[in-house]
């Protein structure tokens, strides 16, 4: 058994993973496991990391038969890591860095909130910025077509503020993917990832499994993690392939949770190419 088991998927970029597992096991102990799962790399990622932690008492590495995107890959591993039977599991992207005493304090932390989900410390830049995020709140349908009308005329962004319910931890509806804490059995409960997402949206689904199995989701406001924001997948995808990714998992969002009715998803799907269209134009400014 397992106190802690930190889950990393690797696509490609094994270079990262080794640098944050050489991270982790400067601070982890016996009560502690980093799964590395590679999400069917087309490249050497696997051997490379056999290789290299090969010797690591407490780092395994495994792999998944196909690449199934974010949520597939890590539900792969959180099957896995069960075998372990692990108290906190620790879902983290291979570009994000944190103090060696961090989990420690989220354990205890974790286990002082009422009716915990997954929570997350507030994500920071390697530029000391705060990582900013639209809305960290319920998705509706009239927040996800503005959102595309107006972006980027808009800049309201999520706000973090404590409270006098739970002083020191923001209840949220949403935790960005590249942190997330939470208790094995509880995450268990809650279905882990829906697999029908690829890559982004996995965090709405996370939201939304949370409130139907009676568990709040949190940012811990005293908290933080630094994140290279999208190293892997900038390396990957171009923006234009990224916000197809992103539209994709905010209709079936709208479709499975929301149920948005024909009208409204069609209304969704206008909007989104409103915003390709105003997003072609502005770069046809930029060139001139």
């Amino acid at each position: 058994m397992y106190k802690f088991v930190y889950i990393i998927l690797n696509f490609k970029t094994y270079q990262y993973t080794i640098q944050l597992v050489n991270e982790l096991t400067k601070c982890v102990n016996n009560d502690s496991l980093v799964l590395v799962v590679d999400n069917a790399s087309p490249n050497e990622s696997f051997k490379v990391l056999l290789h290299t932690f090969q010797d690591y008492t407490n780092v395994e590495i495994i792999q998944s038969n196909e690449n199934g995107g974010f949520a597939k890959g890590n539900n792969f591993g959180l099957r896995y890591a069960e075998k372990f039977s692990p108290q906190y599991v620790c879902i983290i992207n291979n570009d994000v860095h944190f103090d060696n005493e961090l989990v420690d304090r989220l354990a205890l932390i974790y286990e002082k909130l009422p009716d915990a989900g997954v929570i997350a410390p507030i994500q920071y830049l390697p530029s000391g910025q705060m990582a900013r995020f639209r809305s960290l709140e319920y998705p509706t349908f009239i927040k996800d077509c503005l959102e595309y009308i107006l972006w980027p005329s808009i800049s309201k962004y999520h706000m973090y503020i404590d409270n006098f319910k739970t002083p020191g931890a923001q209840p949220v509806y949403i935790i960005p993917g590249a942190f997330m804490f939470t208790n094995y059995l509880n995450f268990k409960k809650m279905g882990f990832f829906c697999e029908e997402t690829f890559l982004f949206g996995e965090e709405r689904f996370v939201g939304a499994y949370a409130k139907k199995n009676g568990f709040q989701n949190y940012i811990i406001l005293n908290e933080t993690y630094l994140h290279e924001h999208g190293k892997t997948i900038q390396s990957e995808k171009s923006n234009r392939q990224k916000d197809k990714l992103i539209y994709e998992g905010r209709k079936l969002f709208a479709r499975l949770i929301r149920k948005d009715n024909v009208i409204q998803l069609t209304i969704l799907n206008i909007c989104y190419h409103v915003y390709l269209l105003r997003m072609f134009i502005l770069s046809k400014i930029n060139k001139h």
